[in-house]
């Protein structure tokens, strides 16, 4: 009976083994074989035999693809490699550098937009204990829908920290405004009131002072751009800062403490930050108990604590909060890491930390890969038709003995320099242009780097990979295929159908048109919603605030005996601030309504527009007057044929309609923040909170300078704050040119990449049909001929490429449009022809090179060979 080893073995060793050693390893161990099966039996021997075959894999004995001698060649081949890239790159520089500034333009854009999106992503991080840190939300019930709210009851967070053994500590936020004066400058700021916790779960770095600085009650933190405003750096420490707050009272605290500069990816920044024991002082007409509400409230969970369990603890004090204020019927609570907040702040209502929608990260991100994309297929079109310049150099080398696999590793590595340099050039741009350009439209500012090291090492090394493949891999492998024979003969064929690469041209074209029509639309509307009426004339309109009541009749003897005062009225409410949103009723309707308070001429000396019957009767005393205005969308709200003479009800107040007036713009136009119903009752002086002037024709800033000094006469203490009406929607205007920059910088790149595009697939597509084009020229062929053979098939391309592009750039801008702009342009044909007139202009002139080439055509040159 013949004993066998163990065939897996057998195939093991064979597969492994260096066959150089192979016969010497196998004579050995299959000797051991036949003495252990003869002296201790088959099992014995097999077992043995398997662990001499596991003890023989050894780094010396492994099977190897290259011998040492290759080995040692690969680096002096590497660097011969380098050089020769670096010569071609100098000796055709015109398509060296044509590859290099179209991928460097994308990689630019990449690299700016994902360290936007990082940053975006990953706001408030740096805290040491961000990871433990939640805030603590609400849901609401409104009008049958669950809100997610940010704010809390302010006896809460005590509560969990002294009855649950999860929570290590918290803090609560609560915003309010004060004036602040130091010396002789005074200024409204916004201020905090929070707990002493706020630096301990907050790594906010502190410039100057003690991080302890809220556990004394007298102390106060201020920021770094605070110090700089109020002491201009010097060390503000110790010194006093006094405080007007909204009910009149003064205060005075001491710089305990100073921020320093805030870290970029900060999404909550203060500037004042009070002891919250001073909140039961100020807010001295408010129950401060479980049915008042603090802007926010974060709590810091021990290390072995779980989230799900605090939240279902939570559930035990709804009822609790719902017993002190049962119109604010909370249904749960909830927590929210600090670490994901910034993303979420859209979802919440009242959120105190910044962020951006994650919709616009998306969609950025989906845009720069896109764009990259398209010009790694740009950057390999033009690589294989500038390589037929080297075909009989790729010739001579498979003569000579070089395999395929060694000109592709050449190829391979030229073109991976030239994304080398790409990518430094890209990231050049970014730094010095496209990072500053959008810092222009960002509330705050970005530098050029991830927020970690490791996510820096990981996505440019992963770039330089992934497009340095993608981008060179394709070319190599193509060019290093053809055959000496046929290169000389001069039968090379470079693909002449290319129906791949025009599929890919033409998704470009598409992309391009997309952005482009959608940038002319959304550029048409952003100026046509500059040019709307507001509803009311803001031109020449000042409004000064009042901190006391008193100081409205100063300014009312001023306004009657100055020149350069036109009118003059008192008001609770400005156009764009301090109105109420309020329900108002009419038997079983309601409906929720912006209402303004203000004297009864506020409306005319805002010219506004009587639609429908009078103004309110000023005569009437302010105390007692009942007469209302309401905007043309009440009226729609409440399908009122007749609006005049209805009665609504305002907090148990009875009010009688006495006229419509246009609708007028008092926010945003943005969709989100869509313009209520609005009505305008009469307050009383005692509620005035602004001093309104119409300056007359050409004063405005003589007004303003005098209206300053008469300030200083009768509020040294208080700061001047005026808002020019002509002025409110400056900071939307910004927004919407910012938008437009975007949006352009983005379709200026995809133009430049679609030109690219069309530029590299007609030089390969011209190289490839040269004799064609000799042998036409032989045969009487003029030059302009020539020029529309070889240019004919991509007007097509471009027709197919508007026809896709220019509608889905529609649908997808009109989309945006309609969410964002509440009365949006009609679009008519002129972005379209607009956009097809750019497009035509910057492909001709990519192109006009190539064509000029293929008409000048030499045939002598092309068909000695023939």
């Amino acid at each position: 009976m013949t004993h066998n080893p163990p065939n897996w073995a057998e195939r093991f060793l064979q597969w492994y083994c260096n066959p150089d050693l192979l016969e010497e390893i196998e004579g050995d161990i299959y000797e051991l074989f036949d003495r252990r099966l003869e002296d201790r039996g088959e099992k014995f021997a097999k077992r043995r035999f398997a662990w001499d075959v596991i003890r023989f894999c050894r780094w010396s004995n492994i099977k190897r693809t290259k011998s040492i001698n290759q080995r040692s060649n690969s680096i002096p081949m590497l660097s011969n490699y380098l050089k020769s890239g670096f010569r071609n790159m100098s000796r055709y520089w015109v398509t060296s550098s044509v590859n290099v500034f179209g991928l460097a333009i994308a990689l630019g854009t990449l690299l700016t937009l994902f360290m936007f999106i990082d940053t975006t992503r990953n706001m408030d991080n740096y805290h040491v204990k961000a990871d433990r840190t939640y805030q603590l939300l609400n849901y609401v019930n409104s009008e049958g829908q669950s809100e997610l709210w940010g704010d809390s009851p302010l006896e809460l967070g005590p509560a969990l920290l002294d009855n649950h053994s999860q929570v290590e500590d918290m803090f609560r936020i609560e915003f309010a405004s004060a004036s602040v004066k130091f010396d002789d400058k005074v200024f409204n700021e916004s201020i905090i009131f929070s707990d002493p916790g706020f630096l301990n779960l907050l790594d906010y770095p502190i410039l100057l002072g003690n991080r302890n600085t809220l556990s004394n009650k007298d102390h106060i933190i201020i920021s770094y751009n605070m110090a700089e405003k109020y002491f201009d750096l010097e060390d503000p420490v110790g010194k006093l800062v006094n405080l007007k707050f909204s009910n009149g009272q003064v205060k005075s605290f001491t710089v305990g403490a100073v921020l320093d500069q805030y870290s970029y990816n900060t999404s909550m920044r203060f500037n004042f930050i009070l002891p919250i024991a001073h909140l039961e002082e100020i807010a001295t007409d408010k129950t401060l108990d479980w049915g008042y509400f603090t802007d926010a409230t974060f709590v810091l969970l021990k290390e072995s604590a779980n989230p799900g369990e605090l939240i279902a603890q939570l559930d035990s004090y709804v009822a609790t909060q719902n017993n002190f204020d049962p119109e604010w019927e909370i249904e749960s609570f909830d927590l929210m890491p600090l670490t994901t907040l910034s993303r979420h702040n859209h979802e919440i209502r009242g959120s105190v930390a910044g962020g951006s929608h994650p919709a616009g990260q998306i969609a950025l991100g989906v845009v720069a890969i896109l764009l990259t994309v398209l010009a790694c297929l740009n950057y390999m079109n033009i690589s294989i038709a500038s390589s037929t310049k080297r075909l009989k150099e790729i010739a001579l080398r498979k003569v000579i003995g070089s395999s395929r696999q060694s000109i592709a590793i050449q190829f391979l590595v030229e073109n991976s320099l030239q994304v080398l340099f790409a990518l430094i050039v890209g990231a050049l741009i970014g730094y010095f242009l496209f990072m500053p350009g959008l810092n222009t439209i960002l509330p705050f500012t970005i530098p050029f780097q991830f927020t970690t090291v490791q996510t820096t090492i990981i996505f440019f090394v992963a770039l330089l990979i992934g497009v340095g493949v993608l981008s060179s891999l394709y070319p190599s492998l193509y060019v290093s295929k053809f055959q000496p024979v046929s290169i000389f003969k001069g039968n090379t064929r470079f693909g002449t159908k290319n129906i791949f690469s025009k599929i890919l041209l033409t998704f470009q074209l598409a992309f391009a048109f997309i952005t482009v029509v959608g940038c002319f639309i959304f550029t048409d509307n952003a100026i046509y919603q500059k040019q709307q009426s507001w509803g009311y004339d803001g031109e020449d309109v000042i409004s000064v605030s009042l901190s006391d009541p008193a100081q409205y009749h100063v300014l009312e003897e001023y306004a009657n005996t100055s020149p350069l005062v036109a009118d003059f009225v008192g008001s609770a409410s400005q156009m764009t601030m301090n109105y109420d949103i309020q329900v108002v009723s009419q038997l079983e309707s309601e409906i929720k309504t912006a209402v303004f308070a203000a004297d009864a001429q506020f409306p005319q000396l805002m010219h506004m527009q009587l639609a429908v019957g009078d103004w309110i009767n000023a005569e009437l005393d302010p105390e007692s007057n009942d007469q209302v205005l309401i905007n043309e969308q009440f009226v729609k709200k409440m399908n009122w044929e007749n609006p005049i003479g209805q009665k609504l009800t305002l907090n148990d107040q009875k009010y009688s309609v006495v006229g419509v007036i246009g609708d007028f713009q008092y926010s945003t136009w943005f969709a989100y923040d869509q313009m209520l119903p609005a009505m305008i009752r009469v307050a009383p002086e005692k509620d005035y909170s602004f001093a309104i002037f119409k300056s007359s024709a050409g004063n405005m800033d003589q007004l303003d300078a005098e209206l300053k000094e008469e300030w200083l006469k009768i509020a040294p203490n208080d700061p001047y704050d005026r808002v020019i009406q002509a002025n409110a929607y400056d900071q939307l205007y910004t927004e919407m040119d910012g938008n437009i920059m975007v949006i352009s910088v983005i379709s200026f790149i995809a133009i430049i990449l679609a030109a690219l595009g069309l530029f590299g697939l007609l030089s390969f597509n011209i190289q490839s049909r040269l004799k064609e084009f000799s042998v036409r020229k032989i045969l009487g062929a003029s030059s302009k001929q020539i020029i529309k053979v070889a240019s004919k098939q991509y007007f097509w391309i471009v027709g197919i490429g508007f026809a896709i592009g220019a509608p889905l750039g529609y649908l997808s801008i009109n989309n945006m449009i309609q969410s964002v702009f509440p009365n949006p342009k009609p679009t008519g044909a002129l972005p379209f022809i607009l956009s097809i007139i750019l497009m035509l202009l910057a492909l001709a002139l990519s192109i006009v090179g190539q064509l000029m080439k293929a008409s000048n055509v030499n045939p002598v040159r092309n068909l000695r060979n023939e």
